[in-house]
């Protein structure tokens, strides 16, 4: 077996474009440039990655050279999420996410979305979410003060955190996909969610019903949390809020 070392860039795009005009493929710099600097080095890969694209078409465009970024990119999240889902190990967990070319937010969405499709039992399932919540704190967190370290938490809670929610792994295969909703919406769904379980508990410990409590009681609830140190961690103590809530109540 030929046996290709790791070159450099330019390396890598001469023989591509050497074997482009020995197959009279027709391509753009642009898209022969994009695929060699993404082999990273890997010349048997960047070969392969030619020949797929242009076996049929003799042609090599931008176009196609996105698309296959993109499947890479799908395929690898896949991976990551079976690993994450399918064990109950941490140790297995905490690397999944390494090799992910996603955004964090993206990481969110494909995690939200196929969670309910392993997560069989209601309980691990709730685990699960309120994890992801947990999460989502120090995102925000990051977001409005730049706090950076705090991407260690979300790693770990979107990979060992989201592991260990279940009690027992579960069997089968699961069809995992990207999800089609907008980072937007997901956001909206979590606050609204918070909203709605602080409302609850507001509402048990006040004796009214969760409607009455989101109208009368938490907007005076959250003028305290903004403005009223000392008060907000008696209220917090008193209706059992968990970080997330009191996060959502300061905002």
């Amino acid at each position: 077996m030929i046996e290709f070392r790791t070159l450099a860039y330019p390396s890598v795009l001469a023989v591509l474009k050497k074997i482009a005009e020995k197959e009279s493929i027709e391509y753009d710099e642009v898209s022969l440039e994009t695929l060699a600097r993404r082999a990273g080095g890997d010349l048997r890969g960047a070969i392969n990655d030619l020949q797929t694209l242009a076996e049929n078409t003799k042609k090599l465009s931008k176009g196609d050279v996105d698309e296959l970024s993109g499947r890479r990119q799908a395929d690898t999240m896949i991976n990551a999420l079976m690993r994450i889902l399918k064990t109950t190990s941490p140790e297995v967990a905490l690397p999944a996410l390494e090799d992910v070319d996603e955004d964090t937010d993206e990481i969110f969405l494909w995690i939200d979305e196929n969670l309910p499709k392993e997560y069989k039992d209601h309980e691990d399932l709730a685990k699960a979410y309120d994890v992801l919540s947990r999460a989502d704190v120090f995102r925000g967190r990051i977001l409005r003060r730049q706090h950076w370290r705090f991407l260690v938490y979300i790693n770990d809670l979107l990979t060992a955190g989201i592991a260990l929610s279940k009690k027992e792994r579960y069997p089968g295969f699961n069809k995992y996909t990207r999800t089609t909703r907008i980072l937007k919406m997901w956001m909206f769904n979590q606050k609204n969610a918070k909203r709605k379980s602080i409302a609850g508990k507001i509402a048990e410990k006040t004796h009214t019903s969760s409607r009455r409590a989101i109208q009368d009681t938490l907007p005076y609830v959250r003028v305290i949390f903004k403005k009223n140190k000392a008060e907000a961690e008696k209220l917090a103590e008193y209706f059992e809020l968990d970080d997330a809530e009191i996060d959502y109540l300061k905002k």
